[in-house]
């Protein structure tokens, strides 16, 4: 399979306060890549077939201009908070890639629990009520 195949993969990951599934989340993805961002709703999903978790920086899974997720995989899935995003690349450099992943993916990308929130209202986390 080539490199650069992509798939799409439309995925309803559980709120993490409600537990009910959320809008769908479309994940571009290379299917060369594993998500190191997997099992944060859900820490019972199974591992993959190799038995552990690989880890990939958000550096290097955007470098590779694929994100996250590889579809033979059933973990879950969460996208990188927006202070990993900040630590990786800088706070100017952020708020693009930020705009990239939802243009590419039309995912909202989820703020770290403890994070103060900002002005920013395309990225907020989905709420059910």
């Amino acid at each position: 399979m080539s490199s650069t195949h992509t798939e799409k993969v439309v995925y309803n990951p559980p709120h993490p306060v409600t537990g009910h599934p959320q809008q769908n989340f479309i994940v571009f993805c290379n299917p060369g890549y594993a998500a190191k961002y997997a099992s944060q709703f859900d820490p019972n999903t199974p591992k993959p077939a190799s038995g552990k978790r690989e880890e990939i920086h958000p550096r290097q899974v955007l470098q590779t201009d694929d994100i996250y997720y590889h579809p033979s995989d059933s973990r879950t899935l969460q996208l990188p908070s927006k202070k990993e995003l900040a630590d990786a690349f800088g706070t100017e450099k952020r708020d693009e890639i930020i705009q990239t992943i939802l243009r590419k993916g039309q995912i909202q990308p989820v703020e770290s629990a403890n994070e103060a929130r900002g002005g920013n209202t395309n990225f907020r986390q989905p709420s059910h009520h």
